[in-house]
């Protein structure tokens, strides 16, 4: 660790400097670490580590997508620099972070075939294992073979990386499964920051009460543990299947998931998190429209238009249409509407990620808090056969994804399990 910066490590942070600080070096350390245990702010200070160490010579850091490197890196490093009273300045052109010590090239990892001209000293990558993992290998490779400008005391060249485990993905592969020379690991977990006063207990009780078992030891303890086994819907077991029925003292939640084929949606009611109930699907074949999955819905709850609805659904539903000139949620309004005694939208601007998805429906299923009637036969078909491919569904299965896509848009709206903000305060860990 370089006394210049008079760090104030944690014990998992100091392990990770002293991989790459030591006489002989790692040249591929890895943190992996539990949410809010410092791992972004690490990957910073070991940048303008190498800074003070190679005055003069480019560094780089790397994050799965541009949103990420404005709203992660880009704060964290004005913190840190601010703090520190280190002069600095971004190049909105070219990404290029100035300070008084030298440049870091903040680059994007979703192409990795872009990861092309870039030559540097050395290199961190944050949160790589949130790719896919066939991307964050080709990006791997790309990355470390551009960290090539020689450095003057005869050193390797560093890569390292931080990053939430992901299940069995290219972290566990690159640094424990083939256990490949030059690469070591250490293991952050989130109470040492709860410990040291980074995080409030409030804050560490809500990501336990919102993550299921597997979920906290990946996320709270940085374990790789199996979040990406067979099925994609782990939490779903034969005890969700309950006889369900429409309560008229509850709203009717309607659920879409915009296709021609086939065309689907979700009745649905719910009394809070833990009593949650999947009524009735609409599953219409072939080529189907957003309208024909309206009338069905009408023909179904005919008994119930003294009700109240909410609809939940796809966000790109108010741009895409299916045989019509109006968006999919106009013509919901258009047929549905009339035929109820209110009627309001609950729909995001933008979707959540399928990794929210994910956590939100697996978690409620977990927990035993969905009930399916046993007619819901597409949607349970869903939950039983729903495989993973690296980090993602499985969507090669035409006929699968589609209903639970849109129960998944209504549980994570709703129900969502979320990373909280931390809203730090520029400081050292």
């Amino acid at each position: 660790m370089s006394l210049c910066l008079n760090l104030k490590l944690l014990k998992h942070q100091a392990d990770f400097f002293d991989l790459f600080k030591r006489k002989t070096p790692v040249p591929f350390p890895l943190l992996v670490g539990g949410v809010g245990c410092g791992k972004t702010f690490t990957i910073v200070a070991a940048a303008i580590d190498m800074l003070i160490s190679y005055k003069g010579l480019p560094g780089a850091i790397y994050e799965p997508t541009f949103p990420a490197i404005r709203d992660i890196i880009i704060p964290e490093l004005d913190s840190f620099c601010d703090a520190y009273g280190i002069m600095h300045y971004l190049n909105k052109q070219t990404y290029e972070y100035h300070t008084s010590l030298g440049t870091i090239k903040l680059r994007s990892m979703h192409d990795p075939n872009k990861i092309i001209g870039v030559q540097v000293a050395w290199a961190f990558v944050d949160e790589i294992d949130t790719m896919p993992i066939d991307k964050a290998r080709k990006a791997w490779e790309r990355i470390v073979a551009r960290a090539r400008i020689p450095l003057p005391d005869g050193r390797p060249n560093i890569v390292g990386a931080a990053t939430t485990p992901e299940g069995f993905s290219f972290a566990y592969e690159r640094w424990v499964e083939k256990k490949s020379i030059g690469y070591s690991s250490v293991t952050g977990k989130t109470k040492t920051a709860l410990e040291a006063g980074f995080i409030s207990k409030t804050y560490m009780a809500n990501l336990i009460e919102s993550f299921t078992e597997e979920l906290q030891k990946a996320y709270l303890e940085g374990e790789f543990v199996n979040l990406s086994s067979s099925s994609f819907y782990y939490g779903f077991t034969q005890d969700n299947i309950k006889k369900t029925s429409i309560d008229r003292g509850l709203p009717l939640n309607l659920c879409f998931d915009f296709n021609v084929n086939p065309g689907v949606a979700c009745i649905a009611q719910d009394r809070n998190i833990t009593d949650i109930r999947m009524i009735e699907e609409i599953y219409l074949e072939k080529h189907s429209n957003t309208k024909e999955v309206c009338t069905q819905i009408k023909i179904i709850l005919n008994e119930y238009t003294n009700m109240d609805v909410v609809i939940y659904g796809d966000a790109s539903g108010r741009s895409r249409d299916t045989r019509s000139n109006m968006s999919d949620f106009a013509i919901i309004e258009e047929e549905l509407q009339p035929f109820f005694k209110s009627f309001t939208f609950s729909v995001p601007s933008k979707n959540p990620s399928i990794k929210d998805r994910d956590n939100a429906v697996n978690k409620v299923l977990q927990t035993n808090a969905v009930s399916i009637d046993e007619k819901n036969k597409y949607l349970i078909r869903d939950f039983r056969q729903i495989i993973r491919k690296g980090n993602d569904m499985d969507k090669s299965n035409i006929k699968l994804t589609h209903i639970s896509d849109a129960f998944g848009y209504y549980i994570s709206n709703k129900f969502p399990v979320m990373f909280k903000s931390l809203h730090k305060k520029p400081r050292a860990l």
